[in-house]
């Protein structure tokens, strides 16, 4: 394996996440190594036109076959040599699945979690002690607070959830639709941090807390694969779902995420601590914004202004992001233009327009 002084291992860079963290891991100057399954992923990858016009070398782009990340000695291979660990991939939720009842497979998916955290740990830690200096790790907001409060249920008194809040570990059964992927958040972040303490290694670990992230997806060539992810909550709506659920009034666009990852990796920030990324918003809000940027989409009924959708309002402390990381969130006019924008893009692709 090639060692290079500011070479980092990444996971799960054919992911929306993952792939703007290399983007802007590139462009940071850093040698990145991605973690892939199959060789596909080379190709989509390389296709991109964020990558194409960054033309890494074969200095500055690597990759490492990694079939099954949730067994023993997965990422012996991969880790070697590398400074830095951003372990952006995690296991499949089927929270689009409505109604789906809690299964076996929802074990596996907590335990999949955990396992992928903790070998990866252990690789370092056996193979690359001295040269590991950082693993920085894409967790959630909810790894951190109760799923009630996502649908308004939490109660609005109390102090407010900031980096240092933390959740006991669920057990099984898990509640359905979105629970697996709550507890495998919870249980991975909770995991990785015993890990650290048991084993007191000479590298140390970022968690990194985003609320709902979105924003422009490059991985995504349909409308189809733009909707499965994360930014069809605000497609939904502005095309007149009514929700009579509250929803969570917490969002971070994708370019500040993938720049808080690259932002821990400075020396001058202390590890073993995590950051949360999150902006407050009013669904309604997200209508006002697309109104008034694209006026035309409602005026031919692509887009309507019938959609009802309460907020869940979360009392979220991210101030120490900013004040550590110097990191200011982008607005909500930004995100929600971008989202628009490429959902636009696709649709009129799909039509032949």
């Amino acid at each position: 394996m090639t060692t290079n002084r500011n070479l980092i291992l990444l996971t799960g860079a054919t992911g929306f996440i993952g792939f703007r963290v290399l983007v802007e891991a590139l462009k940071a100057g850093y040698a990145v190594r991605c973690a892939i399954r199959s060789s596909q992923a080379i190709k989509v990858i390389l296709s991109t036109p964020s990558i194409r016009a960054l033309k890494p070398s074969e200095h500055q782009l690597y990759w490492a076959f990694v079939p099954d990340m949730a067994v023993p000695g997965a990422f012996d291979a991969a880790v070697k040599g590398v400074k830095y660990i951003i372990h952006c991939a995690s296991p499949a939720s089927n929270t689009n699945v409505r109604g789906s009842a809690p299964t076996n497979s929802d074990e596996s998916q907590v335990q999949t979690a955990i396992n992928s955290m903790c070998w990866l740990l252990q690789s370092a830690y056996k193979l690359n002690p001295s040269t590991v200096l950082r693993i920085v790790f894409t967790s959630s907001l909810t790894a951190i607070i109760p799923p009630a409060y996502f649908k308004g249920q939490g109660g609005l008194t109390g102090p407010a959830f900031d980096a240092e809040s933390r959740l006991p570990t669920p057990s099984a059964p898990f509640a359905s639709g979105s629970g697996p992927h709550a507890a495998s958040k919870i249980a991975a972040l909770n995991a990785s941090e015993s890990w650290v303490r048991h084993f007191r290694p000479s590298f140390d670990l970022v968690s990194i807390l985003p609320a709902w992230v979105w924003g422009r997806h490059e991985l995504a060539g349909t409308v189809d694969e733009l909707t499965k992810g994360s930014s069809s909550v605000v497609i939904d709506f502005l095309r007149g779902q009514r929700n009579d659920t509250p929803m969570c009034g917490s969002f971070i666009g994708i370019e500040d995420v993938a720049k808080a990852h690259i932002l821990a990796l400075n020396p001058q920030v202390s590890g073993n601590q995590s950051f949360i990324l999150s902006s407050d918003m009013a669904w309604e809000d997200t209508k006002v914004v697309a109104q008034r940027a694209f006026p035309s989409v409602f005026d031919k009924g692509i887009f309507r202004a019938d959609g009802t959708q309460e907020s869940a309002w979360i009392a979220i402390d991210a101030s120490k992001t900013e004040r550590v990381l110097g990191l200011k969130f982008q607005s909500l006019e930004h995100v929600v233009t971008d989202v628009v924008s490429q959902w636009l893009e696709l649709s009129q692709a799909r039509l032949g327009e």
